[in-house]
């Protein structure tokens, strides 16, 4: 069973990956770079064997601590100079595992292949599709039996019941119809640290983050849990559960807070983590959070990239990650998908129909 789940993720992977910028917690932080690194001028992550050193860390830069994730044994500090020179600082400091700058280099989902059709008065309909391909409401090639073939599965009565999916991402319309209700409860904000309970607080939220930059998480959300009643779409596994982590908001939010959220869709059960987003540059912290959850058995999934090119980007490249490219209609690997020796699978990533968020109509 946990083989069809982690094909549905490839299904939904495969168009996305996303750009960033904007680590938070501090409402004008200024982007540094250094050392092919982009990172937030002022804060460093630091990861500690024991308290006493992390004290030390603090003492010996004149730092503040901002937050901490006890799973990781890691505190971001705010420093009062240049957080490259100041992670340089500390090295060697007994009891510190490493030090680095906050990192801010993956990229957002405005640089998506992604084109939001809408049909003028009457909607989206089939014409023309082979009857094959209606599985809902509307024609879906992804999951017709030349590529993602869904129906044999959904027949021997695999349709993901039980199983929880975190879509590590901009935040999910929980609301949306075909989404509602397959949403898992729970929604997180790991800025604020701050779990959602309710649809319309969650939605609040997205409204003060400017909701029109916002749709990404509901695509990919789709993709895999938009339910099967005879309206609209439907996910590969439609009786899954997500559970929405809000990494971009809409930039993203800095390696630190991107580790936080992993941790806590762990914490929360997800048995398989999505991730349609990544870059260039390696982090720590972020590498052990999808560690730890490796460590609790689950699946990890991520995009290879929209780089058009030959190279490893992260998170795909991550070991114990499986990373997906995108495939056409005629399952050949898209113009722009990133391709590699790292990528182990391929997915239909281009004029795959996916959720429009209620709040873009």
């Amino acid at each position: 069973m946990r083989k069809l789940w982690t094909l549905a993720l490839l299904g939904l992977l495969a168009a996305c990956n996303q750009n960033a910028i904007r680590p938070p917690q501090n409402p004008n932080p200024t982007l540094a770079s250094g050392e092919n690194l982009t990172y937030v001028q002022n804060e460093v992550v630091v990861a500690y064997q024991d308290e006493a050193a992390l004290q030390e860390a603090i003492r010996k830069l004149g730092a503040t601590e901002i937050a901490r994730i006890p799973e990781l044994r890691a505190a971001l500090l705010r420093v009062p100079g240049d957080a490259l020179q100041a992670s340089k600082a500390l090295k060697g400091l007994p009891g510190l595992r490493y030090a680095e700058p906050h990192l801010a280099m993956a990229l957002a989902p405005k640089d998506d292949p992604v084109v939001q059709r809408r049909a003028g008065g009457g909607g989206l309909a089939p014409l023309g599709n082979p009857p094959d391909q209606i599985f809902d409401e509307l024609p879906q090639y992804a999951l017709d039996p030349r590529h993602l073939n869904a129906r044999p599965a959904w027949d021997r009565g695999f349709f993901g019941e039980g199983v929880t999916v975190a879509i590590i991402d901009d935040p999910a319309d929980v609301t949306h119809p075909d989404l509602a209700a397959n949403w898992a409860g729970l929604a997180y904000d790991p800025v604020t640290n701050t779990t959602y309970t309710q649809a319309s607080t969650w939605t609040a939220f997205i409204q003060g983050l400017g909701a029109s930059n916002i749709y990404h998480g509901t695509f990919v959300a789709s993709t895999v849990s938009a339910a099967k009643d005879g309206q609209g779409i439907v996910g590969l596994a439609p009786r899954t559960k997500f559970l929405p982590v809000a990494i971009f908001q809409p930039n993203y939010v800095g390696d630190f807070y991107t580790a936080r959220g992993i941790v806590w869709a762990v914490n929360r059960g997800a048995q398989i983590l999505n991730n349609s987003w990544g870059g260039l540059g390696y982090g720590n912290l972020v590498k052990e959070a999808f560690d730890y959850a490796l460590a609790n058995g689950v699946v990890v999934v991520a995009s290879a990239g929209n780089s058009y090119k030959d190279e490893v980007r992260t998170p795909a490249g991550y070991p114990g990650i499986i990373a997906s490219a995108a495939a056409d209609g005629n399952r050949n690997k898209t113009n722009f998908s990133t391709y590699g020796r790292h990528i182990s699978s391929a997915a239909p990533g281009l004029d795959v129909l996916l959720a429009n968020p209620t709040w873009l109509g």
